[in-house]
């Protein structure tokens, strides 16, 4: 049995728990690492920084960071790790629906009731929340975050380092260039060239 240890100790993190439990028997969860412990029900080896007690070449990694004010924390974790030699799992819940044509990136993790329609690229180290829709031929970055009921139509382009709020919409081929956050609820219906908040009904920039 393969072993897996979770980068992160909140409420993102026990999702995916229950993901792993349930869709990947074949993986053993040793436990987590996190600033401080969070008492939950798998065991906690301390801070970050205690994967490197652990052989690499013997268990996986699990990004279990989702929060928006963890962003750089969890990308300069994620390269941290990855230049030490150590592996991410992606992990793609079976309650999702995936189109055979679409390409999930390493270290993605995947909700349940999520949709990845035809001929899709999703990046590497994304998060698809629970119930997200992604329609035909569109085009996600690295380090993206699509939130709970985030609806991309078909041939949408992100790029890296996007943050999507819930229920939030993007308009077929609408592109949305890196390091820009989308309010939750807020519909995009124009191309957006320039990193900052957006939010509304069209979406437009606060900052």
């Amino acid at each position: 049995m393969e072993k897996i240890i979770i980068i992160g100790g909140g409420g993102h993190s026990k999702v995916i728990q229950n993901i792993i439990r349930r869709d990947y028997k074949e993986y053993e969860i040793i436990g987590y690492v996190d600033q401080q412990n969070k008492n939950l029900n798998i065991p906690y080896l301390g801070k970050e920084n205690a994967v490197f007690n652990f052989d690499n070449k013997n268990f996986k990694l699990v990004i279990g960071i989702g929060q928006i004010d963890e962003g750089i924390k969890r990308k300069e974790l994620i390269k941290t790790f990855l230049e030490k030699g150590y592996n991410f799992l992606t992990i793609v819940s079976k309650k999702a629906i995936i189109a055979d044509s679409s390409i999930i990136g390493e270290g993605t993790v995947v909700f349940d009731n999520v949709v990845v329609n035809v001929d899709c690229k999703i990046g590497d180290f994304c998060i698809l929340n629970t119930g997200c829709i992604v329609e035909h031929d569109c085009y996600i970055g690295n380090f993206v975050h699509l939130s709970p009921g985030v609806v991309l139509s078909g041939g949408v382009k992100i790029g890296d380092n996007c943050f999507l709020g819930s229920g939030s919409v993007v308009k077929h081929y609408t592109t949305i260039c890196d390091n820009v956050i989308i309010g939750a609820g807020s519909v995009v219906v124009k191309n957006i060239t320039e990193k900052g908040t957006f939010v509304g009904i069209p979406a437009k920039k606060i900052k």
